[in-house]
């Protein structure tokens, strides 16, 4: 039944844990401004049951996530918001990692009295800090879990934040009004060249075939050195983990379509650095 979430790295990069803190370098330009954020990886591991002897009967969660260090008030709404992406099926009735891992248990508990042969729990999640410049917190959520069901479920989140106010960055921070038409068009582009790269996807005349048909512009997004990176999920190929198709809009594509809000988030690339 268990599915090694770490095996995946070749797939999904992610940081390595460490017990020592953590500060965060890119290789942004060096007129971009940096953000002192320290960052430690919290590691949280739980089992319940007779896990030694079988995957029967026993459930098993990792959790890995960055906390800032020390945080100001804008740092503790960021770390809130990391730990709420731990929590995939509730949001608001459990507060922190410690009390969703118990939640999980809880819930393995009452199936295990419903059906002593159900098969076992298996739940991973790897959080990791992937870029901070700018004012901007960026970092990538990786998620397996196995419920007993014949498949593991997969998930893939990409998430900016404001260091400015601890809120994650939404397209309409980012662009200026009526960008979805002009964005959309770059976006299919670059899905269409990020899966002939990897995945042999025929790209004809502004379209896709195959796995990209039904893409959407989303919040799945984050910003880093480079541009805005995309998240393009198969729902055919997910349950595998074969169906995440990542892609980046360069910001010089951006700028020349004249989409950038000179009062946005990125306006430091058109020379205007808020306040």
């Amino acid at each position: 039944m268990k599915q090694n979430l770490f095996l995946l790295g070749g797939f999904f990069f992610f940081l390595a844990c460490s017990n020592e803190p953590k500060k965060v370098q890119s290789d942004a330009p060096a007129d971009l401004i940096e953000i002192a954020y320290q960052f430690d990886t919290v590691l949280l591991e739980k089992e319940w049951g007779n896990c030694s002897e079988s995957d029967e009967g026993c459930i098993t969660i990792s959790f890995s996530y960055p906390q800032i260090i020390n945080p100001d008030s804008i740092g503790i709404l960021i770390n809130q918001r990391i730990v709420r992406m731990l929590k995939v099926h509730v949001q608001d009735s459990v507060g922190s990692a410690e009390e969703y891992s118990d939640y999980l248990i809880e819930e393995f508990k009452k199936t295990q009295s419903e059906n002593s042969t159900a098969a076992g729990w298996q739940i991973e999640n790897e959080i990791a800090v992937e870029y901070m410049a700018n004012r901007i917190v960026s970092i990538r959520q990786f998620g397996l879990e196995n419920n007993g069901a014949a498949h593991p479920d997969f998930s893939l989140h990409l998430r900016s934040f404001s260091a400015l106010n601890g809120q994650r960055i939404l397209l309409d921070d980012v662009f200026k009004d009526n960008y979805r038409d002009s964005l959309m068009k770059l976006a299919v582009f670059y899905l269409g060249t990020a899966m002939n790269a990897s995945m042999e996807i025929e790209f004809v005349e502004g379209s896709t075939k195959g796995a990209s048909s039904g893409f959407e512009l989303s919040e799945n997004f984050n910003l880093d050195e480079n541009g805005i990176n995309f998240l393009h999920i198969d729902p055919l190929n997910q349950s595998d983990g074969s169906g995440f198709v990542e892609f980046t809009i360069p910001y010089s594509e951006l700028i020349d379509a004249n989409l950038i809000n000179e009062n946005g988030v990125l306006s430091f690339l058109l020379g205007s650095v808020n306040p």
